[in-house]
């Protein structure tokens, strides 16, 4: 089960250029471009990497039986440097460019997080400040729909304690989040932002403080929004280009607002509401950015812009299954998105979230509660409907990476919506 496939002609077209190769015969400098199983179903965390350490080999041999490498995209420094020859550390040391600093997602020392709370003892107070947090974003930005001023201090000290919820567990708040249904859409969209910022900042390894500021920049992108007319924003019908043209104004007026008060000259979230809609290809707005001229808080921002606005709610659209999402999110690396933020996003969240409602192949339906780290097909599930979609007596978890591939007779065959069988997901996890 893959999260996205291509055409036939196309997958053999992608072969044609790689070399199968038995995990005995790699040797350092060789790029991994295809494992023999499902990326999703490993701990790698990107698609396609360069064999830098006798580690990462070890761990390759660990997990398959054989890889396919791409013969073109070899790097022989690699081998010097672990030679120590001179001729390594003086003609073939890597000097930095300006554009090796743009092409860079994760800092040069990345932060290592480990949760320090148990999402049962988590997920007990992000509710409560997940429930400050929409009461706070709601009171100044309707402040600012009503001609007010946008009181910035108040909005991130709102923000802060959400993003402080990631840092001590991953799951708990995101999945209050997910599940939790809200009235107006522009206020919960600022939160839930802040929230997957927070989560793919945290996987990147972002510093603490840098974690803060691409979270409260996602959290302000659509700033710009509250002055445009509700009946736009809740319009149902197809736009007209007159409509389109008019919503894309919500960045110049996003910008506007930003000038004033405690975010003026703010480079962080000037550039997310700038850049938020611009896209790897080019094809965004407002001035057709692609590639690494977007800076990195603005890719980020696009991404988790679009995953949250997909999953949600809308007016003139029904949630998407998260499932889904990441897999048109896939078919739009390296097209709409840059390919390793997709790849860390979705290591991120997890194919299938904690909090998201899922069905088994034996037809019973359960909540998933826990993901699994090496195979992340199959997260662990608390069982609350029988096969028969009837409530269980009393709910059941069950782990289901906890055997392998040959005794598998169990697993999940698709994410159910929002709602679904009346099932109250967040009772379960505040009882």
């Amino acid at each position: 089960m893959e999260l996205a496939r291509d055409d036939d002609s196309s997958e053999s077209l992608k072969l044609s250029n790689l070399k199968k190769t038995p995990v005995s015969n790699l040797v350092l400098g060789m790029y991994v471009a295809r494992l023999d199983k499902p990326w999703l179903e490993t701990a790698f965390k990107v698609q396609g990497f360069f064999l830098r350490s006798n580690q990462a080999i070890e761990r390759v041999r660990e997990t398959c039986d054989y890889v396919y490498v791409d013969p073109r995209r070899y790097d022989s420094s690699l081998v010097d440097s672990r030679k120590g020859s001179p001729a390594a550390n003086k003609t073939n040391k890597k000097v930095p460019t300006k554009a090796a600093g743009k092409k860079r997602i994760m800092p040069a020392k990345p932060h290592v997080y480990a949760d320090t709370r148990s999402f049962d003892e988590e997920v007990q107070s992000a509710s409560p400040a997940l429930n400050n947090a929409m009461q706070e974003v709601e009171r100044c930005l309707s402040r600012v729909e009503k001609g007010g001023q946008f009181d910035g201090e108040s909005f991130q000290e709102a923000v802060k304690p959400v993003i402080k919820s990631v840092v001590r567990n991953q799951d708990a708040v995101a999945a209050l989040v997910r599940v939790r249904q809200f009235d107006q859409y522009l206020y919960s969209h600022s939160i839930s932002c802040a929230v997957w910022a927070a989560l793919l900042g945290r996987e990147l390894g972002f510093p603490p403080d840098q974690l803060e500021e691409i979270s409260l920049a996602c959290s302000l992108m659509d700033l710009g929004k509250t002055k445009l007319p509700k009946s736009l924003l809740a319009k149902q019908a197809e736009l007209s280009d007159d409509d389109v043209s008019f919503l894309r104004e919500h960045v110049e007026i996003g910008l506007s607002l930003l000038s004033e008060g405690t975010f003026a000259n703010n480079p962080h979230i000037e550039n997310v509401i700038k850049t938020h809609h611009e896209r790897h290809n080019g094809s965004g707005y407002p001035n057709g950015l692609a590639s690494f001229d977007i800076p990195l808080f603005g890719r980020i921002a696009g991404l988790v812009d679009t995953y949250d606005a997909m999953i949600s709610e809308r007016p003139y659209a029904p949630a998407t299954p998260s499932y889904q999402v990441l897999l048109d999110l896939e078919k739009n690396a390296d097209v709409l998105f840059q390919k390793p933020l997709v790849d860390y996003f979705i290591k991120a969240v997890g194919i299938f979230p904690v909090g998201s409602v899922v069905e088994l192949n034996t037809g019973e339906v359960g909540i998933v509660t826990k993901q699994s780290e090496d195979q992340r097909l199959r997260p662990r599930v608390m069982l609350v409907l029988d096969e028969n979609k009837l409530p269980r007596a009393e709910s059941s978890v069950i782990n289901l990476a906890s055997t392998d591939d040959s005794q598998v007779t169990t697993w999940i065959t698709r994410e159910l919506p929002k709602g679904v069988h009346n099932i109250d997901v967040e009772a379960y996890f505040l009882k």
